[in-house]
């Protein structure tokens, strides 16, 4: 049986090119945490090998794979490279392509990048990672007709009035309903609390990879860190267990749910 699924953590990564840490002027811990720690780990061992889990493997500090490549704040590349960019309110703060804000404060560099290491950020990092994602939505597609991903990443606990889990579909555009509406009584069901679409809606690869036309569905997850860790230690804490082994009991729930789906609408046709 093929499971048209794919998960997504682009921000769990926690690798960091030489060149970008000897450019760094403020502590590490700024860009760490910044970071959806464990959430790749969260994602582990999953009991189907048919799903497909693509994280990200660099520091979202050093790059945002759910970015816009165009969102690019020039100041921060020293060569003119006659870069074609947007200018986003997340660029004006501090959260574009490469990011300058965190929780713990602004990440200041000793100097603008250079072109060259620019290029390989964009080229080597950002670029494949998406590519390998197309190929991936593409071989299911082809498989089955339909793919739905969904895009796990996590949410500082600051805000004390934040739910356990917070659904994206861009308020209502990139999945259909019945499907959010399922995923949303299950989280229930296991004792999360869930909001849809407040305070956060979904990202680039929530809206960019949807494709209604074509059967491509899209749904943003995002978990409270409170749930698993200790976001001023950068440690897991006793809840990392059990969010785990639930977030599985969701993914499969919602697999079969979907594959049936699937499957009687191609029985219908």
């Amino acid at each position: 049986m093929s499971i048209p699924l794919i998960l997504t953590s682009p921000h769990s990564g926690n690798i960091y090119p030489e060149f970008y840490i000897e450019n760094l002027y403020t502590p590490l811990d700024f860009c760490r945490s910044i970071e959806d720690m464990f959430v790749n780990e969260l994602l582990e061992d999953l009991p189907s090998n048919d799903i497909v889990v693509l994280s990200g493997k660099y520091s979202r500090s050093v790059i945002d794979l759910n970015r816009s490549s165009y969102e690019i704040d020039k100041s921060l590349i020293s060569d003119d490279l006659s870069l074609e960019s947007i200018d986003t309110i997340k660029v004006r703060s501090g959260i574009g392509l490469i990011p300058t804000q965190t929780p713990r404060g602004r990440i200041i560099f000793k100097d603008k990048f250079s072109s060259e290491d620019f290029k390989y950020l964009i080229e080597d990092i950002y670029l494949k990672w998406h590519k390998r994602l197309e190929g991936e939505i593409n071989k299911k597609h082809l498989i089955s007709g339909k793919v739905f991903l969904i895009d796990f990443h996590s949410m500082s606990s600051d805000n004390g009035a934040l739910p356990d889990i917070v659904l994206g579909n861009i308020n209502g555009l990139t999945c259909k309903e019945e499907n959010i509406r399922f995923i949303s009584k299950y989280i229930n069901k296991l004792g999360y609390s869930v909001s849809v679409n407040t305070p956060y809606s979904g990202g680039y690869i929530t809206k960019n990879y949807n494709n209604k036309s074509h059967n491509v569905e899209t749904l943003q997850i995002e978990i409270n860190k409170n749930l698993y860790m200790d976001e001023n230690k950068f440690l897991k804490n006793e809840g990392f267990g059990l969010l785990k082994i639930n977030l599985h009991k969701m993914i499969n729930e919602f697999a079969n749910y979907f594959v049936r789906d699937s499957n009687n609408m191609f029985a219908a046709e």
